[in-house]
């Protein structure tokens, strides 16, 4: 009975040492951001979102599904931060699912700015792009997004951030730029698992002959 349950251990161990690596990072994008209000009131913070656009048919109508992520309010003081979001996020699970599913769906990176009074007409550049686009330079040939890994979170470094007023409009306006990187871990092959669960066996099986 010792063997039996030193064995189903020994197991369990092998498979979940394949599982549970520490994320790393599966690739980063640089974009670009800003905008600007109606009057010269400067925003004191910006929230980013990142959402997916997918089409879908019923019937004879096209509807277009649209979720997104947030990101706490940025302000200038965290220039230079990394900041994260993760499956405690809400629609995170759903953002990983489209990230993760082998199709090139349309991403979009945008924001809305927070001012300290009531907020005047505003415009924000969205920074729309398929997958494919934005993970080039990163995903293994043939893939058109992160299918095959299993995604853990999602930060935004801001690498800048000014707010200014304009000298044509007397109007404020904000820009600056990001890196988004994404983290998680390759999904392991089931090959790999019986391997290491066989490699395992054997040894535990030398160990009890001897």
């Amino acid at each position: 009975m010792k063997k039996k349950s030193v064995l189903i251990g020994l197991i369990l161990v092998s498979i979940f040492s394949v599982s549970s690596s520490d994320a790393v990072p599966l690739g980063t994008f640089n974009s670009n951001w800003g905008g600007g209000s109606s009057n010269s009131e400067l925003p004191i913070g910006i929230k980013f979102n990142i959402s997916f656009v997918v089409a879908f048919r019923e019937g004879d109508s096209i509807f277009i599904e649209e979720k997104s992520v947030y990101w706490d309010i940025i302000t200038i003081s965290d220039v230079g931060k990394t900041l994260f979001v993760s499956n405690d996020t809400s629609n995170f699970d759903n953002l990983v699912l489209h990230l993760t599913d082998n199709k090139d769906n349309l991403l979009n990176i945008s924001h809305d700015a927070t001012f300290q009074s009531d907020s005047p007409l505003c415009y924000a550049i969205v920074v729309s792009n398929d997958e494919s686009f934005w993970f080039k330079d990163f995903l293994p040939e043939n893939n058109v997004d992160l299918y095959g890994n299993l995604i853990e979170s999602i930060g935004l470094t801001v690498n800048r951030f000014e707010v200014g007023i304009s000298d044509i409009t007397g109007n404020s306006y904000w820009e600056g730029d990001l890196t988004t990187s994404i983290y998680g871990e390759p999904i392991p092959e089931p090959a790999t698992v019986l391997v290491l669960t066989f490699g395992g066996l054997i040894l535990m099986n030398c160990r009890i002959r001897r």
